[in-house]
């Protein structure tokens, strides 16, 4: 008799062919819950942390929040707990946005962009007791605080410019400002170097003010100066004693931060800040709306709701966030900073090149004013770059920066008894034989 022949053959065969359909069957099932049910579930984390993102935004724009999210914090407050923004991750914190029919709140004090930033993101380690280390590095040293003490801070990008004009036109300026320095006995120190890759290239001066703070500590003021501004007034001092009682000093006005929130009530190119604590607390604060990438696009936007003449499509940028900071909390940022515009600490150049002229037949150096400005800035010109505001040309760019920088020149050549015979050539002549009307 055959054997019968085994029954299980034929059922192993169905089992095995079913396996590929079984297998996708449960993928399917878990994508589906994964990528659709999931974030509708109460207990799901990803809908929790969006939530609280989102409640947090709306409940500081709305005026609810007891404080802005970026405000002063003193070294006492700053060891409590941490907002709740910060248990939320980068990658789901960083989902909310404001629309455009946000704009009403967005324009009161309470501007809150927490929920925006990389929380992660730090210049370095947090100092919370920098007047004190000042205090005993003086004791240490036997050295007394020089309240007049400055030191100028410039530079340009690490790699040369696009064009050969761009480098010689830097190294003039560059000249410009060792010559004021030196007549002057302020301290220069000129940046090649990116101090932080997570930052855009206008915000490169915060990572760089803030290692000069913690390196010389001796120093009271740090003079930051934009590579495209030239000294013009080569007597003029800037009158510290004016600023005893703030810590950031630049040209504004304001009616135009505090009333209008104009984006260009102020200008970053150019300013003076106090080496201590709240500048440290200042740079912690400031920094991390410049942190590039999705960080930078979104809060540009916000800037952009927030401030009146901004740009669209404008990544964050540290004279927005600045003038932002100063509305969100004046009383902690607004109440330390000095709007000057007394003199010419930041001269806009159309507003003063055709005049040089004029200065020269009816005043003299060491005003710094609207009789002789102090300082002529080139906004907008970036020969270095290249990148150059449309509205101007490359050559009126060059031919004007030329005129800045022989109007500065025969400043100092006039002391040995030359001049520039006029200020469009390179030509020096004995100050006897130049015209009446030139310096």
């Amino acid at each position: 008799m055959k054997p019968a022949k085994s029954s299980t053959r034929p059922a192993i065969k169905v089992i095995s062919d079913n396996i590929p359909m079984t297998i996708g069957a449960i993928l399917t099932g878990f994508l589906i819950w994964s990528f659709v049910l999931a974030p509708y579930a109460s207990n799901s984390p990803v809908e929790s942390e969006e939530e609280e993102a989102h409640h947090q935004f709306a409940a500081a724009a709305s005026g609810d929040a007891s404080r802005h999210p970026l405000s002063f914090k003193s070294p006492s407050s700053s060891k409590s707990s941490k907002s709740s923004s910060s248990s939320s991750s980068y990658s789901h914190a960083t989902q909310y946005m404001p629309e455009r029919t946000d704009l009403e709140f967005l324009l009161n004090k309470s501007l809150a962009i927490d929920p925006l930033l990389n929380t992660s993101f730090a210049l370095g380690p947090r100092i919370t007791d920098w007047d004190e280390q000042r205090s005993r590095w003086f004791a240490d040293h036997n050295q007394d605080r020089d309240p007049s003490k400055l030191l100028l801070v410039t530079g340009s990008q690490p790699h040369p410019c696009l064009n050969t004009l761009g480098d010689y036109m830097l190294l003039r300026s560059t000249k410009n400002k060792i010559d004021y320095c030196r007549l002057h006995g302020i301290e220069l120190f000129y940046n090649a170097a990116t101090f932080s890759s997570d930052l855009p290239s206008w915000w490169v001066k915060l990572p760089l003010l803030r290692s000069w703070m913690i390196a010389r500590p001796d120093v009271e003021w740090f003079w930051w100066m934009d590579s495209d501004a030239v000294f013009t007034d080569m007597a003029f001092s800037i009158p510290l004693d004016r600023y005893k009682d703030h810590n950031f000093v630049l040209h504004g006005w304001d009616h135009l931060i505090y009333g209008e929130r104009k984006w260009t009530g102020l200008n970053m190119g150019i300013f003076l800040v106090r080496n201590c604590q709240w500048t440290m607390d200042l740079l912690d604060t400031w920094a991390p709306m410049g942190f590039r990438g999705i960080v930078a696009d979104r809060i540009g936007k916000v800037l952009t709701l927030a401030l009146s003449g901004r740009p669209e499509d404008f990544e964050s940028d540290d004279q927005g966030a600045f003038i932002y900071l100063l509305n969100a909390d004046r009383a902690a940022w607004g109440s330390r900073v000095y709007l000057e515009n007394a003199y010419y600490l930041n001269g806009y150049w159309k507003d003063l090149v055709e005049r040089y002229e004029e200065f020269a037949k009816n005043s003299h150096p060491g005003f710094g004013d609207d009789r002789w400005p102090f300082v002529t800035h080139f906004t907008g010109c970036q020969i270095c770059s290249g990148k150059i505001n449309n509205v101007y040309t490359p050559e009126e760019c060059r031919r004007q920066m030329d005129r800045a920088l022989f109007f500065a020149d025969n400043q100092i050549l006039q002391g040995i008894g030359y001049v520039h015979p006029s200020l469009a050539t390179h030509e020096i002549v004995a100050a006897a034989k130049s015209s009446d009307e030139q310096t």
